[in-house]
């Protein structure tokens, strides 16, 4: 996936990004910083 931000604010942050290679289920993380503390973690089903 290659994430590309939408939207940011001093509290909120939207972004898109299009899953590639495989249909399923699909996991995300994310972190104050690359490689910083993780603040959510999340999964999508990515379907045909």
């Amino acid at each position: 996936m290659n994430p590309q931000i939408t939207y940011t604010s001093a509290t909120y942050v939207t972004f898109t990004c299009t899953p590639q290679y495989t249909t399923g289920s699909k996991s995300g993380l994310i972190k104050a910083t690359a490689g910083g503390a993780l603040l959510y973690s999340f999964s999508v089903n990515v379907t045909p």
